[in-house]
């Protein structure tokens, strides 16, 4: 049985507020002894669970963030949306330098928002392939923490 911990860590930097997501996945096991019949066997079965216990970490995490992109375009909506928009959710797209997660959630997130919002069509589709070419130039540029909000403003500009 799993167990979710969720802590979120805001600080401020110098590209303004910034949402760290540190999810720990709590494992452990019910009263009940397990038979296995050899090591091999309970060595195979660790590392599927280590394997499953990452892939779910990275789904959350993205959908962590698509939502918090999300919540933060819908209520700052009034400038989010129109023909000169200020996303205060675009602060977001430095998450990559933290967690390779963040890239499909910033897309995803984006997505939503727009359809949401109620942005046009182009908006949706050109916006959000900004917002994910932003975040994985960021990804790929998280040895440099400087440069990681680079991409994002060029491929919004």
């Amino acid at each position: 049985m799993l167990r979710f911990q969720i802590s979120i860590i805001d600080f401020f930097s110098s590209y303004g507020i910034l949402f760290i997501i540190n999810m720990k996945i709590l494992d452990y096991e019910p009263d009940t002894i397990r038979m296995r019949q050899s090591l091999g066997e309970e060595m195979s079965m660790e590392s599927n669970q280590r394997k499953n216990r990452k892939y779910v970490l990275n789904i959350t995490q993205g959908a962590l963030i698509a939502v918090l992109y999300v919540v933060l375009t819908v209520v700052f909506a009034p400038i989010s949306f129109g023909a000169m928009q200020v996303r205060i959710s675009e602060i977001l797209t430095v998450l990559p330098m933290f967690v390779s997660s963040a890239v499909p959630g910033l897309f995803v997130g984006c997505i939503l928002a727009n359809i949401i919002g109620g942005g046009m069509i182009w908006d949706t589709v050109f916006g959000s392939i900004a917002t994910l070419i932003g975040a994985f130039g960021g990804y790929l540029l998280r040895k440099n923490r400087w440069l990681v909000p680079i991409p994002s403003i060029v491929s919004n500009s």
